[in-house]
């Protein structure tokens, strides 16, 4: 259990960084990083591939609660905390499987998602959102840019081949049978060609 004092002290870290930084705001917090959410939520910087595959190696093992592996270098603070786990690529995967799981059996829908196929797609795309192609936040949580998984059709569940790893930022709700058409949902087609009229 966290005692208030180790609370206090990664707040009052956290609270100096602002001060360094030059945050004038009060923004949300996150233990696992000392900087502003919402003046500096940018996209990360890409994993080196040798780095990426150590984590995902690291995150099919099953540690020790509490154990920080595959803990990314901006969570020292949350070691720090008591906080390892939550911070994890191991638990990023299991906690959006978990999720996916969930939705699709409150909606009667086939779903077969889980954290090992989800840590193949990242090796597969390499860390990078599947729309974008900007880095995800693989560990962070509350980013913008914090990995989130797709559907690529809407009247699918999440099945193998049906979803794709992209970075929150560009993930938004689907309401109803055949929103995929004439909607705000972000797709990789529309992203690339957003990018292809920028240049």
């Amino acid at each position: 259990m966290v005692s208030h004092k180790s609370v206090r002290v990664v707040q009052q870290l956290i609270a100096g960084r602002a001060r360094m930084t030059g945050c004038r705001c009060q923004p949300i917090r996150c233990f696992s990083n000392s900087r502003c959410l919402t003046c500096a939520d940018g996209p990360p910087v890409q994993f080196d591939a040798a780095v990426l595959a150590r984590m995902v190696d690291d995150a099919r093992r099953p540690g020790v609660r509490g154990r920080p592996s595959n803990t990314s270098a901006s969570a020292t603070s949350a070691r720090d905390a008591g906080f390892p786990f939550n911070f994890t690529l191991r638990r990023s995967v299991l906690r959006i499987a978990a999720n996916a799981a969930n939705r699709d059996r409150q909606k009667g829908r086939q779903s077969d998602v889980n954290h090992s196929d989800l840590l193949d797609m990242i090796m597969g795309q390499g860390g990078l959102c599947a729309y974008s192609g900007l880095p995800m936040e693989l560990t962070q949580p509350y980013s913008h840019w914090q990995m989130s998984i797709e559907r690529i059709d809407n009247s699918q569940g999440y099945v193998r081949g049906n979803y794709c790893l992209i970075a929150a930022e560009f993930n938004s709700s689907v309401h109803g049978e055949d929103s995929g058409r004439g909607t705000s949902q972000w797709s990789k087609r529309k992203v690339e060609l957003i990018n292809s009229l920028r240049h």
